[in-house]
């Protein structure tokens, strides 16, 4: 839904004379807010996102212009507007060279086009899509917090071109938040990159440190690889993140059954230090993240484990981790003996205390498959 250069500009060609010099493969940027800068130093203070216009009246020559491009570019604005004009009669070769290597679109508009114009038209532009934004991300909060299917959110997403009978996956992203705040900017940002790959539309709202992506009408294996970009971008810029993706369902009618859903697969690639995981491409936990009654599930890891752990925190062990070792080792003492570097009569010892502790057996298969089962519990648990 964000507004990209090529959008705003759309009808700028006959209305103001603007044209596109270089960098035609970023128009698709998407423009955050309008900027005049005419002296390179105040580059420092942009945020990323901006159209820079300029007409150059503040410097001698032509000189400047390419480090201006290179200073801006490097702060991530979504291109340069040049007024030509008596101050820059036409861009430098070597500017057009350089956007053009680095996808940086660079436009002009003549020296008659009133700057204020254009500017006050692309702003109220850029205002009216993030109205429209919030109102459709105000929609599906409200849709998916309430106890039924609200029909008056449901119009208003209409209203904004998403059909019912559409597919809906929600995209549940939690961002580990550092002293640096601008990690969800960022991440903002790169979203903002990849939503063409989609194909689809896309909304999004933010509640405390989670982000809610809905992306419509787009292919399951489509948002697979977009979020694994996302993921991979976000690593390249140091932001902590863990992604659940949903199920993809076939109306609006179900869209809380893949919120529900993503959240704890959210969770459970925190909890497993995956970065993201798929619903529809997990194990038997899939099956657990559906029981909807989850007083059942905290219930019986209570009454499986809740001795031990409790035990653990009282007397600052881990036996916890060693019984989840034993399990996942399929019972090989001689196995955990080796990777702990212990001798193999202290792994018994520890194992029989903890039979004592949860007042049960731990060998047969039986007895193994109802710890596991505690265990998945926990890992889809917040």
């Amino acid at each position: 839904m964000a507004l990209d250069l090529q959008k705003l500009c759309q009808n700028a060609d006959y209305l103001y004379g603007m044209r596109v010099l270089a960098g035609e493969d970023g128009m698709n940027t998407v423009v955050q807010w309008v900027h005049t800068i005419e002296e390179i130093e105040v580059g420092n203070f942009l945020h990323g996102g901006e159209l820079i216009f300029t007409t150059g009246i503040a410097s001698n020559g032509k000189e400047w212009l390419l480090p201006f491009v290179k200073k801006i570019e490097e702060k991530q604005a979504a291109g340069l507007v040049v007024n030509v004009g008596p101050y820059i009669d036409q861009v430098p070769c070597e500017v057009l060279e350089y956007a053009n290597d680095r996808k940086f679109p660079v436009l002009e508009v003549p020296w008659k086009t009133r700057l204020v114009d254009i500017t006050r038209d692309f702003c109220n532009q850029i205002i009216r899509e993030e109205q429209k934004e919030e109102q459709v991300a105000d929609a599906f909060r409200n849709l998916l917090h309430s106890s039924h299917m609200d029909e008056n959110q449901i119009c208003i997403i209409e209203k904004y071109g998403f059909r019912r009978e559409a597919q809906y996956c929600v995209v549940a992203v939690r961002l580990i938040e550092r002293e640096d705040d601008s990690a969800r900017s960022k991440l903002y940002h790169i979203i903002q990159e990849n939503i063409e790959i989609l194909a689809g539309q896309l909304s999004y709202f933010q509640e405390k440190e989670q982000i809610y992506m809905i992306c419509i009408g787009c292919d399951s294996n489509r948002i697979e690889f977009v979020i694994e970009n996302v993921v991979q971008m976000c690593h390249n810029k140091g932001i902590d993140l863990y992604v659940g993706i949903g199920p993809n369902v076939d109306t609006i009618y179900l869209l809380k059954r893949s919120y529900d859903r993503a959240i704890r697969v959210m969770t459970l690639s925190q909890n497993t230090d995956h970065k993201y995981l798929v619903y529809d491409k997990l194990d038997s936990r899939k099956i657990l993240i559906c029981v909807e009654e989850t007083m059942i599930l905290q219930e019986y890891y209570k009454a499986t484990l809740g001795m031990l752990e409790d035990y653990d925190k009282e007397h600052d062990t881990n036996y916890i981790q060693l019984l989840k070792r034993y399990i996942t080792s399929d019972g090989s003492i001689q196995r955990i003996a080796e990777e702990e570097n212990l001798h193999r009569n202290t792994v018994n010892y520890q194992l029989n205390k903890i039979k004592k502790i949860i007042e049960n057996e731990i060998g047969t298969f039986d007895d193994k498959f109802r710890l596991m089962l505690a265990f998945r519990i926990k890992e889809i648990s917040q």
